[in-house]
């Protein structure tokens, strides 16, 4: 709660349009995935792919969620990192205006913690789901909900996931994504999560 109230100056206000009561905003799929090397996403506005990332675990990464380089324990946390990741990466296109916005992946964990906004305790993605309730509260509207893609259905946002990967020194981004632009996650250093210590 402090963490929310600091990033508030003055009221609170929120700003509903009419076609935010009739849900005609676009319609935005943000598509996400993750492997022991890396975090792959892609955003699709009404049907085309705007915009990608495809990024390295860093070591701010490994050690904050104490996980060993290429190790699969940290799949779930990753999957999860990936979603958060990627909804501040793009929330100019959905968190002040009222857009029809799915989350999607292969991961059943990531997705409990984008709809429930929570989990078990004492679990790495405790804080996560803390970051991403947080961020949800700062909207002006939830995302309306969670897919779940197949595995094998996720192939684009895997072999994002995978730029990094040992042996993928010859990695090209996909044709799929010749028109979209490459984007920049934010620097997941402590300043990333705003949950961990009360803010000054």
């Amino acid at each position: 709660m402090t963490a929310f109230i600091a990033g508030r100056s003055g009221t609170i206000t929120r700003l509903f349009r009419l076609s935010a009561y009739m849900n005609l905003g676009s319609q935005l799929s943000i598509v996400t995935d993750a492997s022991p090397w890396g975090l792959g996403g892609y955003l699709v506005q009404d049907g085309v792919i705007k915009e990608y990332f495809a990024d390295n675990l860093s070591i701010d990464d490994l050690q904050r969620f104490k996980y060993e380089p290429g190790s699969s324990d940290g799949q779930q946390t990753w999957e999860s990192l990936a979603a958060l990741a990627a909804l501040r990466c793009w929330a100019p296109y959905w968190k002040e205006d009222r857009v029809r916005l799915r989350v999607r992946g292969d991961s059943v964990t990531m997705l409990t913690a984008m709809l429930q906004l929570k989990a078990a305790t004492r679990s790495p993605l405790t804080l996560l789901a803390r970051e991403l309730a947080l961020d949800v509260a700062e909207s002006s509207f939830e995302p309306d909900l969670g897919s779940h893609l197949p595995g094998d259905a996720n192939t684009l946002a895997d072999v994002l996931s995978r730029r990094y990967a040992p042996g993928a020194a010859a990695w090209v981004v996909p044709a799929l994504l010749a028109k979209a632009t490459e984007a920049t996650l934010p620097p997941r250093d402590p300043s990333f999560y705003r949950t961990i210590e009360p803010p000054h």
